[in-house]
């Protein structure tokens, strides 16, 4: 079962690389449309699925930093995007705005979280 979650975690991490780089790419700004919400939607799930996963699987040694590592930022991206909406005005928007150091940085969690799978997958058959 391990296994599984990391190959699709893996998926996952994609997927936020992805994200990340249509933000950097849109200079922090996200449209609220449809792949905005399916990729919002599938990193929560995926967050609720690594809690679980915490709990269920039995992680060696530093295989645990997978899960930890994302459930950590799926909280702090919730918690930061609470604080950036607090801050801005309460009329209707059809986008929201990201400061692109922080888009910059959801990229980059992307890519360490990916590899990172991929180095656990990888030490898992060797």
């Amino acid at each position: 079962m391990l296994e599984v979650y990391l190959s699709i975690s893996i998926i996952i991490g994609l997927i936020i690389i992805y994200d990340g780089y249509l933000i950097i790419k849109n200079q922090g700004v996200i449209g609220i449309g449809q792949f905005a919400m399916i990729t919002s939607t599938i990193e929560f799930l995926w967050a609720i699925v690594s809690i679980v996963a915490l709990f269920a699987l039995e992680f060696q040694n530093w295989q645990v930093l997978i899960p930890a590592l994302y459930i950590t930022h799926n909280i702090l991206g919730w918690v930061y995007g609470f604080w950036l909406e607090s801050k801005s005005p309460t009329e209707k928007i059809d986008k929201v705005v990201v400061p692109l150091w922080y888009a910059k940085f959801g990229f980059n969690f992307g890519v360490v979280f990916t590899f990172g799978c991929v180095l656990v997958q990888y030490h898992m058959y060797s």
